[in-house]
């Protein structure tokens, strides 16, 4: 099998186990994803107890929101894992496709009826419920 066929079907990681992979451009991979996935999990580690910390002093500060508060992030970063599971075997177009209307609708969601984006840090839908 050639590589150009084993990298289509099964990825660079397969290729580079059977030893028929370019060295340079699986480093080059390897170090990408690993600073995507490294970079991403550092960032939802470091806003979850922001936000948790942020609206704490909303809902009384009990023990019991700081438990919601981790559930829930926990939660949002598994639903997260299975998105990104169930769109990798889409095309590159379908899922930049999903990408974009999905990056559309957060943002309609964040504007408020006065155009304000953010605003005073809540979203449009919290404030709405005044």
């Amino acid at each position: 099998m050639s590589y150009e066929a084993l990298s289509f079907r099964e990825g660079p990681a397969v290729a580079l186990v059977l030893g028929q992979a370019r060295p340079w451009r699986f480093r080059v991979a390897l170090t990408t994803f690993v600073s995507a996935v490294f970079l991403s999990a550092f960032l939802i580690f470091q806003i979850q107890p922001l936000i948790g910390k942020y609206i704490l002093p909303w809902y009384g500060g009990a023990t019991s929101v700081w438990t919601a508060c981790l559930l829930v992030f926990q939660s949002l970063l598994f639903a997260g894992y299975a998105y990104a599971h169930l769109i990798s075997k889409w095309t590159l177009r379908r899922q930049t496709m999903l990408h974009f209307s999905l990056l559309a609708a957060a943002l309609l969601v964040s504007i408020d009826d006065r155009g304000d984006v953010g605003g005073d840090g809540r979203l449009a839908l919290l404030r709405a419920g005044r």
